[in-house]
Parts: structure tokens; C-alpha cells; sequence
């Protein structure tokens, strides 16, 4: 049964020792892998770069979305944000190692945000629903950018990003079931760890020590 536990003062490490009290599989990740999301939530300011870390790292390995991430901030002008992504020549953001619609990607969400259509400071002030349309408003974003941003940049304590293909692989060894759940499967799974879906999620990841944010931003 899901926990009732409420979540409005949610710490990972207690919300890990509360979902461990009822289901074997966490106490052994938690015991193998320590407390989940350690560090401090990230601040306003480290929402964007987070949101390009996300952006870089679709759909291929952590160590690849970190060493091109290495090579498109030694592109930019300054520090990782909307006018120096944007200050950028799209060729040479391709060169770095990105794909051509990442490239069109982080400049759009650039654009919105030096824009002001997109306020990347207040979307911790919105609920769960509107921070995934304003993200999936932009070019290029979707359901896994947003299940990310959410998790790892806001912190939410319930989010349980099914499309995730190494989440569910990390989930089925977690759980030591014959084969990885498919996306439809996996989401029923989860509902017996409600509130606390993304606390899982992590112990998932570090089964198969693929965090897709990366020890810079975990």
C-alpha cells in the first residue's frame, strides 16, 4: 500500500528510511547505495544549466552526455545560461558533439528564457502539472527533460519517469525480476511507492550507476 506519510517537509534520506521500513528491495539499495539525492537542492540559478545537463544527456550514456557537456561549455563565452548559449554559432555547438536538434532545442529554451516567456525562478512556486507545460512548451522538450527537471532541479518527492529505459532496467534488477518492465508495466509498479516514486527512481539508477544528471548535479 502506498505510504501516507505527508511530504510537505519531504527529505530524501528519511522519505528512503520510511519507503525501506516496507519494502525489502529499498532497504537493500539503501544499504548498497546510501541515502538518495545527496547534496543541496539546487537553487534557481542552477536550473538552467541543469535543464541544458538534461537536454545533453537524451537518449545516450552518462559518460558521453558528460564529455560533450565539457566541450559545449568550453564553447561558451561565460558561464552556462540563455545569452551565452545563444552567443554560440549553432555549428560550433554541433561541433562540441550535439545533434542538431539539441542544438535547436537549447536554443529555444534560451530564447524563452532570455525572453522572459519561460521564468525558470518561479516555476518552484507552480504545481507538478504547470512546471511540465511550461517546459514542454518549448521546442525540443518533453515528458523525460520535464521528469528530470522535476526530480532533480525541484526536488519533487514523486515523480516516476517511466519512459526512462535504464530506470526500468535499474528497477528490475532492484526488485530481481526475470526482465525489464516496459513503460505501461512499470507504472503501476511504482503506485506502491507513492509519495515518495522518485526516491525509487534514484535506487533504480544507482543499481546500474546511471544517474542521468551525473555526480555534478546529484
Amino acid at each position: 500500500m502506498p505510504l501516507s506519510h505527508p511530504v510537505k517537509d519531504y527529505l530524501p534520506a528519511e522519505a528512503a528510511a520510511m519507503l525501506a521500513a516496507h519494502h525489502p528491495e529499498i532497504a537493500r539499495g539503501r544499504e548498497r547505495h546510501g541515502p538518495p539525492f545527496t547534496g543541496h537542492r539546487p537553487s534557481s540559478s542552477q536550473r538552467f544549466p541543469l535543464l541544458v545537463r538534461s537536454i545533453v544527456g537524451q537518449q545516450i550514456s552518462v559518460a558521453a552526455a558528460d564529455a560533450i557537456l565539457g566541450r559545449v561549455v568550453a564553447a561558451l563565452p561565460g558561464p552556462v545560461g540563455p545569452r551565452a548559449i545563444l552567443a554560440v554559432a549553432p555549428d560550433d555547438l554541433r561541433s562540441a558533439g550535439l545533434s542538431g536538434a539539441k542544438v535547436r532545442t537549447l536554443r529555444a529554451l534560451s530564447t524563452s528564457c532570455h525572453e522572459g516567456r519561460l521564468d525558470l525562478t518561479t516555476l518552484g512556486l507552480k504545481g507538478e502539472d504547470a512546471v511540465r507545460e511550461e517546459l514542454c512548451s518549448v521546442t525540443g522538450i518533453g515528458p523525460w527533460t520535464a521528469d528530470m527537471f522535476l526530480m532533480f532541479g525541484l526536488r519533487l518527492p514523486d515523480i516516476w519517469p517511466i519512459g526512462d529505459v535504464a530506470m526500468r532496467r535499474g528497477y528490475a534488477i532492484l526488485r530481481g525480476l526475470p526482465e525489464t518492465p516496459g513503460a505501461a508495466a512499470i507504472a503501476s509498479l511504482g503506485d506502491a511507492y507513492r509519495p515518495y516514486r522518485s526516491v525509487v527512481a534514484w535506487y533504480s539508477w544507482a543499481e546500474i550507476d546511471a544517474d542521468p544528471q551525473g555526480s555534478v548535479w546529484n
